[in-house]
């Protein structure tokens, strides 16, 4: 996972998932097709960052998420 400035962000072949702290909004790109919770821990950790923060709101963007399999639904 890369933290630059107040975003974190972790890429993949296929997908990226980007969390704008100025925002509270985390931003899931692509087609997210992991195998199991391990492949998913990353992703994981920003959404348990995010809840630790404690906002007021937090806005999950998918307008660009092209799939989700059972395990990220799972997650």
């Amino acid at each position: 996972m890369k933290k630059i400035l107040d975003v974190m962000k972790i890429e993949g072949k296929s997908y990226s998932v980007l969390y704008d702290v100025s925002t509270a909004t985390v931003i899931f790109q692509g087609s997210l097709r992991l195998s199991g919770a391990e492949e998913y821990a990353p992703i994981e950790q920003i959404l348990n960052s995010v809840t630790a923060q404690d906002p007021s709101i937090i806005i999950l963007n998918l307008q660009k998420l092209e799939f989700l399999n059972s395990s990220g639904i799972s997650m």
